[in-house]
């Protein structure tokens, strides 16, 4: 967990979901905008050189977006449940 978001949760009276969702889309945007650059910057590199590896690099990146970033219902489940538990580990002091 990040240092902020450790922070925020330790604050916090209670670790609810709807405070762990929130601290998950977050990280979610965060890392999707990071792969999103990259397949920009591929796409436009495209466009500018006509190399047919930085069109083939970008839809990678695109794809890998899709792939890793979507929010499946058991990858939230799982990341709030292992959130929530290291959030209270971390308050007990284990």
């Amino acid at each position: 967990m990040a240092a902020a978001a450790r922070r925020k949760l330790l604050a916090a009276p209670e670790v609810t979901t709807q405070l762990v969702i929130a601290l998950h889309a977050g990280r979610m945007i965060i890392g999707a905008a990071l792969w999103e650059g990259i397949a920009f910057f591929l796409l436009v590199a495209y466009f500018i050189t006509g190399q047919p590896w930085t069109f083939a690099g970008g839809l990678v990146c695109a794809a890998l977006v899709a792939l890793l970033h979507f929010p499946t219902r058991p990858r939230v489940e799982d990341w709030v449940a292992a959130t929530r538990e290291a959030a209270e580990q971390e308050r007990l002091g284990l």
